[in-house]
């Protein structure tokens, strides 16, 4: 037979196992329910170089090496209805790699330091954009590679 001690210290625990649990679990609720649905958007940026531009502030890139990454540098965007999407303005939107966001994020095609005009869907809580359509670019032909 346990005594009442031996039971309070078990209960005590297995409080101590469970508690955590319960907090992890209620943590991964909460992110879902925070997660922002994606946003159909034309939108207009710079397509920059990671690399490119971290190396000129001193970080060791090698784009000569493995080539450029790019991303995306806000200027403007409308959602589907038209209506400006003010709260995306100068974030970096990283691309999702399909047809039309890997010739943007590589050297597939020369993208690079382009301002580009695009259709597609932002995932707000990954900063990243599912390029639907390239609309047009706008290129600086004396760009170099860091």
């Amino acid at each position: 037979m346990k005594s009442r001690s031996s039971r309070l210290t078990w209960a005590l625990v297995a409080l101590l196992v469970a508690a955590p649990a319960a907090m992890v679990l209620a943590e991964e609720a909460a992110d879902d329910e925070e997660r922002e649905e994606p946003i159909n958007v034309a939108i207009r940026g710079e397509n920059y170089c990671l690399g490119c531009d971290l190396g000129a502030q001193g970080a060791a890139s090698a784009c000569v090496a493995f080539g450029c990454q790019h991303a995306l540098k806000v200027e403007s965007a409308v959602d589907a209805d038209g209506n400006p999407v003010e709260e995306i303005h100068g974030w970096v939107l990283h691309y999702l790699l399909n047809e039309h966001g890997a010739a943007l994020a590589t050297e597939e095609a020369d993208y690079h330091g382009a301002t580009v005009t695009l259709n597609g869907k932002v995932f707000k809580n990954e900063r990243t954009i599912d390029v639907a359509e390239i609309h047009e670019a706008e290129t600086d032909e004396d760009h170099d590679h860091g």
